[in-house]
């Protein structure tokens, strides 16, 4: 035992050699913080990274049961590629694709960023060059490439398996679209005149919606044109122009009216957006020398406002491109909406019904319409929203609210409310 002791306090004494010095300034670069970052799909390799108070950080990646190590410096995004491959986008723009089984490691220069295919294992790696952006599309199994370029806008399905593009060659702006199984672009729409961006897909991927605007040069003008929709399985082109319908108290302006916030039903069918016409620029720079505050006003004047009263914003609506109907859902006094059930129905809401008030959230009137007839059906009066106090089921085919001290369901297909908590 007195032995053991002595070992120790010598093991002590000649460890305090080093524990005595005093850090300074000059040690602070060697302080690194270690933060465990991902786990492949089988659990054969793991990622960490080390962090420097520099910013330098490095990751490395880690065999479970090998002693294979690899280093990433300046890394800041990565992915496991099932557990055959591993990708790193480093801070310099270089895209390290790294071969789990062979160790072989191959380096891209020039990349933005880069989306895996899962079901035809290919690498998709946008890269930016001389004001050139490029899609390579890398088979990893096979190690085929094909690199499209001059992309101007892009977007790819949710499986990643189809991609829709845009290019401007010799002055001509095209729209493609690439199918992975066949590994195959065809050519949608070109012009000299328009340039095609903002490219949105539906959830199967069965049609997708783009924007046509003017072009000037190689790029946008930002006046719209028209809306585009593509049937992918008709293989047939859809367009919606926006001055062919009437935006109601949005202004008399002789502007192009704007779209943004493209989405597209999960069947494929309808497209949502929202539209509102430009405003004046004189009406817009007009200086308001004296400002009246009414204590009966909705909104204080610092808000854009309609004549009466109500606020100035987009409006959503929907348009059916086979049928080519098309309708404003929201209004000046429903202006807030929310898609339910498969984009079958909108839920919309006044948020300003109650006001002024005291409460910082006011009362609200919530209705459901039926997009496919119509129908609307007021199903909450005077609810006391805030926050907690309701939400939406995954589907959307659910609401679940509190009301007068009891948790409530309202089945949106069937227009049925159930409380839920009547027994307890």
């Amino acid at each position: 035992l007195i032995l053991f002791i002595a070992i120790c306090l010598n093991n002590v004494s000649s460890q305090s050699k080093f524990l005595k010095k005093n850090a300074d300034e000059t040690d602070y670069k060697l302080w690194s913080t270690t933060i465990s970052k991902e786990i492949s799909e089988s659990g054969k390799w793991y990622s960490y990274r080390v962090s420097y108070e520099n910013g330098i950080d490095t990751l490395y990646l880690k065999a479970i049961q090998k002693s294979s190590l690899y280093s990433f410096p300046g890394s800041k995004r990565n992915r496991f590629l099932r557990e055959k491959w591993f990708c790193n986008l480093s801070s310099e723009n270089e895209l390290s694709v790294l071969s789990l089984i062979t160790g072989k490691k191959e380096v891209i220069r020039n990349t933005i960023d880069f989306i895996f295919c899962r079901e035809f294992e290919s690498l998709f790696i946008i890269t930016s060059e001389n004001n050139e952006q490029r899609i390579i599309i890398k088979s990893l199994n096979k190690s085929e490439t094909r690199t499209i370029g001059n992309i101007a806008a892009f977007a790819f399905n949710e499986k990643k398996n189809k991609l829709i593009y845009s290019t401007i060659n010799s002055n001509i702006c095209s729209v493609f679209v690439l199918d992975m199984n066949v590994l195959k672009s065809e050519v949608i729409i070109q012009s000299d005149q328009d340039y095609y961006s903002n490219f949105v897909w539906n959830q199967e991927a069965l049609s997708a919606i783009f924007i046509s605007k003017e072009r000037t040069g190689n790029s946008e003008s930002g006046a719209l044109q028209k809306l585009m929709y593509y049937n992918t399985y008709a293989k047939k082109l859809y367009t919606f122009l926006p001055e062919d319908y009437s935006v109601s108290n949005c202004s008399t302006s002789s502007a192009p009216p704007y779209i943004s916030e493209l989405v597209l039903s999960q069947d494929g069918s309808s497209v949502f957006f929202k539209i509102k016409n430009n405003e004046d620029e004189v009406n817009s720079k007009e200086k308001i020398i004296v400002q009246v505050w009414n204590a009966s006003d909705k909104y204080l004047p610092t808000v854009k406002k309609n004549k009466d009263g109500s606020v100035k914003k987009p409006k959503t609506a929907v348009w059916y491109p086979e049928s080519n109907e098309y309708k404003i859902l929201t209004d000046t006094v429903y202006s807030e909406i929310m898609l339910a059930y498969k984009q079958r129905y909108a839920i919309l809401w006044n948020p300003a019904a109650d006001e002024p008030q005291p409460r910082l959230n006011p009362s609200r009137d919530y209705k459901c319409v039926n997009l496919k007839n119509g129908k609307e059906i007021l199903f909450l009066k005077d609810f006391k929203y805030a926050p907690g106090k309701m939400s939406v089921s995954p589907e959307g085919k659910y609401i679940a609210y509190f009301k007068n001290n009891h948790w409530w369901v309202y089945d949106i297909d069937k227009n049925a409310h159930t409380n839920l908590t009547q027994t307890l």
